[in-house]
């Protein structure tokens, strides 16, 4: 670290809660029923020549969190440890923010800080029904705004009054499911104010392993409900952005023997035209 403008700094009265949030204040967890309907939902959804996003959450929303939890990890470490709460964030962007899990996660630092405005965005209005029913029981509606929109739309997004002036934008196990993933990230980015940090945890392909058999199978294997690995989503971000954290490793997908990676990204925008 270092006390020039251009870096993070160390408050000088440090204390660890300043970068690590409370525990989430709800576990969703289901039964196996439960996770039987929302495998057959994400089936279905394979066998649709057209894979609509919106269609394919809105049958499984209610049971959303409970499969996801364990089938989308890390998103409490992204939340929790990788988010540089020491820095001033008042203006927070949650891209894809599907039922909005993600801000139960830091629930302690949006309550505690006044000046914070939280926007969850949105493709599906389904979804964001049920983020809105989760904002209001957690009684943060005064600090939180719901968006329905495209994040490739970039006509709508410099209409909205966080355009440019965030000063962190979050991605949970969304940018897989965005055909046109640049486009995405150079929206991503140009929604951060310089110095932002933008964060993302997302499946990816094994590091020096991508063209390895077990790694392209699960390419394939998620490809069929509209997950789209790709290590160039990794490779962009490190080369458009500062990066102040990296993390990778390997999850169990519930009730297979398939160990898919995952990664999470914390970077920071520096100003300069990315690609």
């Amino acid at each position: 670290f270092s006390n020039t403008n251009t870096r993070m700094q160390v408050p000088e009265k440090f204390d660890i809660k300043m970068i690590k949030a409370e525990a989430a204040s709800t576990e969703y967890t289901n039964t196996t029923w439960d996770d039987i309907r929302v495998m057959g939902s994400m089936a279905m959804h394979a066998l649709r020549k057209s894979k609509d996003v919106a269609t394919f959450y809105k049958s499984q929303g209610p049971r959303y969190d409970g499969f996801r939890e364990a089938l989308l990890p890390d998103r409490d470490t992204m939340m929790q440890y990788g988010v540089p709460w020491t820095q001033p964030i008042n203006c927070w962007v949650s891209v894809g923010c599907g039922t909005a899990r993600d801000i139960e996660f830091v629930l302690d630092k949006i309550k505690k800080s006044k000046k914070m405005k939280v926007y969850l965005l949105d493709l599906s209005p389904a979804l964001l029904e049920i983020a809105k029913q989760r904002v209001e029981r957690l009684g943060i509606s005064k600090q939180v705004k719901l968006i329905q929109g495209d994040i490739t739309d970039m006509k709508f997004l410099k209409s909205q009054e966080f355009y440019g002036k965030c000063d962190l934008v979050t991605c949970s196990y969304c940018l897989t499911m965005i055909p046109n993933w640049n486009q995405a990230l150079v929206a991503m980015n140009s929604m951060l104010k310089t110095n932002g940090f933008l964060s993302l945890v997302d499946f990816t392909m094994r590091y020096r392993r991508e063209t390895r058999l077990d790694q392209r199978f699960y390419r394939w294997w998620f490809s069929n409900d509209g997950v789209y690995f790709n290590r160039n989503h990794v490779e962009w971000l490190r080369k458009n952005l500062k990066q102040v954290w990296y993390y990778e490793n390997s999850s169990r997908v519930p009730y297979t023997v398939l160990y898919p990676t995952h990664y999470v990204f914390v970077g920071r925008k520096t100003g300069k035209k990315v690609d």
